[in-house]
């Protein structure tokens, strides 16, 4: 099957499912007339409708907010209003991971053919803001087999635009201006005390350029100057934590780090917050759940806005939905807000960005 083909089987796909299965509107049939209207002859044609379903564009507008979900590449890249229930937009490029700096600009890890993040990486292309895809492409650097950095597992930005990449060994940081073949500043690799580093899981940086790295059910905490084997400033461990089964992490504009824990509904999916100083058994300022959650088993992803609302992420392996919470919500909660019904994305790879 030809490349071409086979992106267009899946993005036929996408439609279907979202039409039959997430509560897409269908467009509304064409009224008929009566009356007056002479027997055998057709009724005049009604108004064309407005199309509802969501629109396929090489550069996909952002408005604030918007909200990027990253799929794992056989299906596009999504992009909804923070508003909105359904899917707006989808930018008619494969991506994974997708990122925000502190300007706007948007960042999503791309490789050469639909077998899903982590197979046949190209590049990681950097978007101008308020778009993604098309011309809008500012700078691109090189990464996977024969660059300096042949794997990607994982991918945050700093608010100054620093790369941070998860290559499976240690975390390659790249300056906010690299580009092309440029190679990383740094590399940052765990000393737990043992003969080699520990293997770094799902990762995220904050405001002050701290790099925080997930290893088990344990967060290590790296400085802006940290490079080498480096036995990391603080790490975040114990049973007061609530860190069961951890996955990904972001930071809000203070510093204080969201992770998202459990890993399917028996365990129970929650975002716990941690302030931006936490180390050791430190006790989560909150922890916030819901039981509209408890139907997905699968990734989990999180994002905070500059208001304080609260995103997650919550899949199975071929569909989720994206729950907004309060900037005040704690425990048990109710979101404000369910954005893609029960399917947004085909074979979602858990992440989210908020613009």
């Amino acid at each position: 099957m030809k490349r071409s083909d086979l992106h267009h089987l899946v993005l036929c796909g996408c439609v279907v499912a979202l039409l039959t299965g997430c509560g897409q509107r269908a467009p509304q049939s064409a009224g008929s007339t009566t009356g007056n209207t002479p027997p055998g002859n057709p009724s005049p044609p009604s108004e064309p409708t407005e199309p509802t379903q969501p629109t396929y564009s090489s550069g996909v507008s952002l408005s604030r907010p918007s909200v990027i979900v990253g799929t794992n590449g056989w299906g596009p890249t999504l992009v909804y209003h923070a508003t909105d229930s359904e899917s707006d937009s989808y930018a008619s490029l494969e991506g994974c991971l997708p990122a925000v700096d502190g300007q706007g600009n948007v960042y999503l890890l791309a490789f050469q053919y639909p077998w899903g993040c982590g197979y046949a990486l190209s590049s990681i292309d950097v978007y101008a803001p308020n778009s993604v895809g098309g011309s809008s492409t500012i700078r691109s650097l090189s990464v996977g087999p024969g660059t300096t950095i042949a794997n990607v597992t994982d991918m945050a930005v700093s608010p100054t635009g620093e790369i941070f990449v998860n290559d499976g060994k240690g975390v390659a940081v790249f300056g906010a201006t690299a580009n092309g073949s440029d190679a990383p500043v740094r590399y940052i690799q765990w000393d737990g005390g043992g003969e080699t580093p520990l293997t770094p899981g799902y990762i995220a940086v904050d405001v002050k350029d701290n790099l925080y790295v997930q290893s088990g059910s344990s967060i290590a905490v790296f400085g802006p100057q940290d490079t080498g084997l480096v036995v990391p400033s603080r790490v975040i461990n114990g049973p007061d934590t609530q860190l069961n089964a951890p996955g990904r992490m972001t930071t809000d504009a203070q510093g204080n780090r969201y992770v998202t824990t459990g890993s399917n509904s028996y365990v129970g999916i929650s975002v716990v917050e941690f302030a931006s100083e936490a180390n050791g058994d430190a006790v989560p300022l909150r922890s916030v759940s819901s039981t509209a959650m408890s139907n997905f088993s699968g990734f989990l992803g999180v994002a905070v806005d500059s208001s304080g609302l609260i995103y997650v992420r919550a899949t199975d392996p071929f569909c989720g939905a994206i729950f907004v919470f309060p900037a005040d919500a704690s425990g048990n909660s109710t979101p404000s807000s369910v954005l893609g019904g029960s399917c947004p994305a085909y074979d979602p790879d858990g992440t989210i960005a908020v613009f």
